[in-house]
This record gives structure tokens, C-alpha cells and sequence, in this order.
């Protein structure tokens, strides 16, 4: 296959599921809100780690912050940031993997990227969890294709600017820095012993003066406190909470399963492996006999990692639903240590360039090294490089098991691959199509939501609009934000994002003095339970101050639920005075001001954090003025 022709089929791939996506990506309840409210503050004027928290590297904020000046602060902005990011990705992925393997293995790599990695619903890179991970990840990706491109031609100023790159995407996140320095560092060792001093100074300083500059010059204008404070970049610094959740991703609570399910994917691996190899060997027509030398090696991989699957299985309760992606930090270790090791011979330009990328993908893997994601939210950004290099391992490894069938077994493995994405494909697509999703329209763009969740958030937004007023703050929690940027309407704390971990008592405490010195008509709270965290339920089981001064001063005004859930009860009796105006959804009752207060439903009848609907809970100031007031409730 010519290179043209397989970007031309990834285009039309990314094009498709683009389409069957559009404007599916973000989730106004989680994380979101930040990326879209956090730069319009900065446009406004505010500091990034003084005036507003951001718990990643500053780069990735500003420059959308730069976008917004440019192009407006509009969802489309961020969305056109998304699909142009993500599409250099997949080509940068495509570059890399020529260096690798063949045209056909490269492309079919790649589009595993763009399903799993770019579109995967569970988590996408168009509207990430963070922009960050992004920005970093295509950073790193440029700066290792810098990196292959000096070691085949030694010019100093690609180094140069593959360390920049490097420096840069450490700016935007941790983790695609230390993967960039740990090929930086594999670039130096293959360097030429007479080149070795000079390009350690050049790959080094360079690497290093790039985030001294980017930092420097926030320093300039924001106490360090607040910089390493918020990225907690001091050792000893990160709170409990925020441990519990890596330790939950890294399968830290139960390392014994962990270890298990990464031993059974590698278990998993050998039974798929040895199927094709004996697979390639009948079409080759070798003898597939157990009897056989070569083929009776494949069947004792098979038996002894099905034996192993079944004793996983059976006795530590892995479950079935086994994820390949696992085995790769055993796999990448093998790879490096076989290019690199003691017994390894010194390598030649494709297998520098091999060693290069492996050195890569297993320090990209660091975070979840030992619980690898299949995609999704926090494995979208770091698996590329890996999944490019399980393509390699298969594709090219797996044919030179069988050297006389060499041919055959690769013909078998890009049948599978490409059975695999295209099933993948349809069935991505089809739970797009096939999910009820909504439109919500807003002057700030548009969002396809699940039905209950665009039918919240819209009234949400129309009762924000009817009693609050343009200059006004409105508090959401514990990651509301989105209802901010949505709705126009500033935020009173340097908070976008309030789950577990951020504030401890004192912190409440400055944060209700901070509360107490704004213009606060509302507070909305989502449901969103935090299990990830530790602490699931705001205001019971993390954030208790601040919740009570809420219910001390704010009186209930509503619950948001969908027109399918459960009917929201009054909120108020119903005098004689009161007139009831059916619009669309919702109820408006426009009371006297002789009408009794505000008088909270049973609680049976108010949904918790927790329940399976979806729903926010909108406080109102207790001070403020009875009408207009508003009851939404089903018709």
C-alpha cells in the first residue's frame, strides 16, 4: 500500500467517526468545565495558580486562552482545537510507525490510535479530560519523530528542537515530559562516543531551558507557593485523596489481582499468538502436529497460557473481560532489554531507531504501568506510542517466529487487525447513532448530550438566566463550571474544580470568607458522586463547612431532573395569588410577595448524589427576593 493511500483511508476514517461524534465530546458534569471557563479567565485578566487553580502545567491554558482572543470563546473554538490536535496525532503516529513496520501494519496501527485513543466514548482527545494531555502528548510524539530524524542524520539543530518540544510538552503535563527525557536520554546513548559530551550538553541544557523560561515567566508575576502548590510538585505535597485515586488507577488496592490480570494478559497473548502462528504455518503448509519441533512449542505456549487462564479465572476472579493492552509494559521491557541488555548486540540504524521508541512507550506508561487502560480518559494520551509499538511486536515479531511461513503469519495477523478495527468501528459508530441524544444550544456553542443530561442542563441555564444577572457569580459544584462558561456568568472562586482533595478545613473556611465578599444569587450542585476519590457525596463526606455555610444562607429553589424522571415536588404551597404559566418543560410560578418563604419537600422525594438520575440541585440566597420563582417538574 502506498503512504497516500493509507492517510487517505485514515482521513476518511477520522472524517467518519467525526461525523457520527459531532459534538458528543464533553460532559458539562465532569472536569470539562474547567477546560472551557479556565482560559476565559486568564483572557479576562486573572493568573493561572493565583487567581485560578490548574492542577497541570501552564502552557496548554494559555494557549487556548490565546485561541479564545482570536476566535472567540465559543465550544467550537475548543472543539476545532480538539479535531486539529487529534488528527496531527494519528499523522504523527503514522509517521513514527513507517519507521517501524510497513505501510499496511503502520495504517492499521494508526487507526487503532484514532479509535481507541482519539474517539473512544469513555474518554476522547477532542474534548479531554484536560487539554493538557493533548497538547503533551502531540508534543512528545513531535518531539520523537525529531528525535528518529537526528539519528539519521545527526544535525544538531533537529536535537535542538526535538529537546525544545521535549521541554514544552513538560510544560503542559508531567508525564510527556519524562517520556521525551527518557528517549532524550536513549538519544544520548546511542550517540557516538565522540559526539556523546556535546550532545548531552545540547539535548540537556536544551530540555531544561525551555520550561525555566516557561516558568520563569509565570514566577514573574505569581508566588511560587501558588505554582508548586497547585501542581503539587513538591515531594510530600499531594493530599490523601488525590493518592487514593492513582493508586485506584495504578490497581494498587489489590496488587495481587493486578499482577494477576497483567500475567493473564500476557496468558491471553500467547493463546492468540500461537493461534496464529499455527494458523500461518496450515496455509503455508507446514505441519501444525504437536509432534512437530517448531509447531509443538507453539502448542506448549497455548496449553500453559490457557492453563494459566483458567487458574486466573477460576481462583482469583480476574474476570473475562481481559485487556491485552496489560501485558504491554512486559512487552516493552522485553523489547528494550533485548535492543539494549547485556547480551545485546550493538544495534543498527532501524533497531536504534526501535529502541528509540520503545525507550518511549514504556516511560509514557510510568503512571499506569502496571494497570494499563484500554483508552478511555486517562489512557487516551498515553497510549499511542504504545499501541504502536504491540502493532510492531505482532505484525513484524510474531513472522519472524516462523521464518518458513514468514509471509503467511503476517498475511494472518493484518486479517485479524483489520477484522478487529473494523468491527470496533461499527460498533463504536453504531453506540453513537443509536444512544438518544439531544442537543443543548447555547450562545457559547453547542453540546449533543444524553437526553436526561441535556434536559437539566437546559433549565439549569434558563433559570440561571431569569435570576441571576449577567455580573453575577454563580457557585456550581463539585465540577459545575461548565454552567459558568454556558450561562456567562463569572465564578467566585479560584476553584473550577471541587472534588476530594483540594481543600482541607482551612481551606473551606478561606474559601466561604472568599464566598461571603461576592455576589453569589445561586449555588448549583450536580449529581456527581466522587468513589474515585475515596469520599463519594459532597457536603457529607467531603467538604462539610462549606456545605453547611450553603444551607445557612441559601434555601433550596430547585431540582433539575429529567422530563422522564421522577416528578420534582413543590417547593413551595401554591397560594391563591400565584399564577402557573405552562413553558415547554417546566413550571413558572410567579408568587405574590406576601407568599409564604421557600419550604423544603420531604426528603424521601429530593433525589441524593448517588441515585441513578440525573439531576442538579439549584440553592438559592435566602436573602434575595421571591420572584420570580421557578418550579420545573414533569408535565
Amino acid at each position: 500500500m502506498k503512504p497516500l493511500h493509507a492517510i487517505a483511508i485514515l482521513l476518511a476514517l477520522f472524517l467518519v467517526m467525526s461525523a457520527v461524534t459531532w459534538q458528543t465530546w464533553a460532559t458539562p458534569e465532569v472536569d470539562s468545565g474547567r477546560e472551557m471557563h479556565t482560559p476565559l479567565r486568564l483572557l479576562a485578566g486573572e493568573r493561572l495558580y493565583s487567581d485560578v487553580y490548574y492542577l497541570y502545567g501552564p502552557a496548554a491554558p494559555y494557549f487556548n486562552a490565546a485561541l479564545y482572543g482570536i476566535f472567540g470563546p465559543h465550544l467550537n473554538t475548543l472543539y476545532a482545537a480538539g479535531l486539529i490536535g487529534s488528527l496531527l496525532l494519528v499523522l504523527m503516529v503514522f509517521q513514527i510507525g513507517r519507521a517501524l513496520m510497513p505501510t499496511t501494519e503502520t495504517m492499521l496501527a494508526a487507526a487503532a490510535v484514532l479509535l481507541f485513543s482519539v474517539f473512544k466514548q469513555s474518554g476522547n482527545l477532542i474534548f479531554p479530560y484536560t487539554y493538557s494531555a493533548l497538547y503533551g502528548t502531540c508534543l512528545a510524539t513531535l518531539a520523537l519523530i525529531l528525535m528518529i530524524r537526528h539519528l539519521r542524520y545527526g544535525r544538531m539543530p533537529g536535537l535542538v528542537a526535538a529537546a525544545a518540544v521535549s521541554g514544552l510538552a513538560l510544560c503542559c503535563k508531567l508525564e510527556f515530559g519524562f517520556a521525551a527525557a527518557a528517549a532524550l536520554a536513549a538519544l544520548i546513548y546511542l550517540a557516538p562516543k565522540e559526539r556523546r559530551a556535546r550532545t548531552t550538553l545540547a539535548a540537556i541544557g536544551t530540555f531544561v531551558l525551555v520550561p525555566v523560561v516557561v516558568y520563569g515567566l509565570v514566577l514573574m508575576k505569581t508566588p511560587a507557593q501558588a505554582v508548586f502548590g497547585d501542581t503539587y510538585l513538591l515531594p510530600g505535597s499531594i493530599p490523601a485523596e488525590l493518592l487514593h485515586f492513582n493508586r485506584l488507577k495504578l490497581g494498587l488496592f489489590s496488587p495481587a489481582k493486578t499482577a494477576m490480570e497483567m500475567l493473564s494478559a500476557l496468558a491471553l497473548l500467547g493463546v492468540l499468538g500461537g493461534g496464529v502462528l499455527l494458523l500461518g504455518r496450515r496455509l503455508a503448509g507446514e505441519s501444525t502436529a504437536w509432534r512437530d519441533e517448531q509447531a509443538g512449542r507453539t502448542w506448549r505456549v497455548i496449553a500453559g497460557s490457557l492453563g494459566w487462564l483458567a487458574l486466573s479465572l477460576l481462583v482469583y476472579r480476574t474476570g473475562w473481560d481481559l485487556n491485552p493492552m496489560r501485558a504491554l509494559p512486559l512487552l516493552l521491557a522485553a523489547m528494550v532489554w533485548m535492543l539494549a541488555g547485556p547480551a545485546a548486540k550493538p544495534p543498527d540504524q532501524p533497531g536504534k531507531e526501535r529502541l528509540l521508541v520503545a525507550v518511549f512507550g514504556l516511560a509514557v506508561l510510568a503512571r499506569v504501568l502496571i494497570r494499563v487502560p484500554g483508552g478511555g480518559a486517562y489512557g487516551s494520551g498515553l497510549l499511542p506510542i504504545p499501541m504502536i509499538l504491540f502493532f510492531y511486536l505482532a505484525s513484524c515479531g510474531l513472522p519472524a517466529l516462523a521464518p518458513a511461513a514468514a509471509s503467511r503469519v503476517r498475511s494472518t495477523v493484518l486479517v485479524f487487525f483489520a477484522v478487529a478495527i473494523a468491527t470496533a468501528t461499527g460498533v463504536f459508530a453504531f453506540r453513537a447513532l443509536a444512544s438518544e441524544r439531544e442537543r443543548l444550544e447555547t450562545d457559547r456553542g453547542d453540546l449533543r448530550l444524553e437526553a436526561p443530561a441535556a434536559a437539566v442542563v437546559g433549565q439549569a441555564l434558563d433559570f440561571i438566566s431569569r435570576h441571576s444577572a449577567p455580573d453575577q457569580c454563580i457557585l456550581g459544584l463539585p465540577e459545575g463550571s461548565s454552567l459558568n462558561f454556558l450561562a456567562q456568568r463569572p465564578a467566585p472562586l479560584r476553584y473550577e474544580i471541587l472534588t476530594p482533595g483540594f481543600l482541607d478545613p482551612e481551606g473551606e473556611r478561606q474559601a466561604v470568607r472568599a464566598l461571603q465578599q461576592k455576589d453569589i444569587p445561586l449555588v448549583l450542585l450536580f449529581n456527581r458522586p466522587t468513589d474515585e476519590f475515596g469520599p463519594r457525596v459532597f457536603g457529607r463526606d467531603y467538604y462539610r463547612i462549606l456545605m453547611k455555610w450553603i444551607e445557612e444562607n441559601y434555601t433550596l429553589a430547585a431540582v433539575f431532573t429529567p422530563r422522564s424522571a421522577a416528578p420534582i415536588v413543590d417547593i413551595h404551597p401554591l397560594g391563591p395569588k400565584d399564577e402557573i404559566v405552562d413553558i415547554h418543560s417546566f413550571v413558572q410560578l410567579r408568587a405574590s410577595t406576601d407568599s409564604p418563604d421557600y419550604v423544603h419537600p420531604p426528603s424521601e422525594a429530593v433525589p441524593e448524589i448517588g441515585d441513578p438520575v440525573y439531576f442538579i440541585k439549584c440553592y438559592r440566597r435566602r436573602a434575595d427576593p421571591l420572584e420570580p420563582r421557578m418550579v420545573y417538574r414533569d408535565r
